[in-house]
């Protein structure tokens, strides 16, 4: 992936969000940020166990593939109770 502008990071975050279906890694991408704005930069990643580290870099590789994602319609459609 070449640099992507801050709007373009944003936009493609809330895309990915929205599109995984995996509750526990969604918790632990939420815990993640929650804790990074409390935190100085790189603070956060020095405190992860190797475990964790290889998990965020894992599902980071992972989302790269449109064959892990699901669609908005599909996201949308099942989750549709909460909207």
């Amino acid at each position: 992936m070449g640099k992507m502008k801050q709007s373009e990071i944003k936009s493609n975050f809330h895309r990915l969000i929205d599109e995984t279906d995996n509750e526990r890694l969604l918790m632990k991408f939420y815990d993640l940020l929650v804790k990074s704005k409390v935190q100085k930069e790189g603070e956060l990643w020095n405190q992860l166990s190797e475990e964790q580290k290889d998990e965020v870099l894992i599902a980071e590789s992972e989302s790269q593939y449109k064959t892990n994602l699901i669609d908005h319609k599909t996201q949308k459609a099942k989750h549709q109770k909460w909207l």
